[in-house]
C-alpha cells in the first residue's frame, strides 16, 4: 500500500473520529 493512501485513510478516520466528537458535545451541550 502506498504511504499516501494511508495518510488519505488516516485523515478520514480522523475527520469522522471529529464528527463524532462534535456531535456528543452537542447532545451535551442539548
Amino acid at each position: 500500500m502506498p504511504l499516501g493512501y494511508c495518510e488519505l485513510a488516516n485523515q478520514r478516520l480522523s475527520v469522522m473520529e471529529k464528527r463524532k466528537i462534535e456531535n456528543i458535545i452537542k447532545l451535551k451541550i442539548n
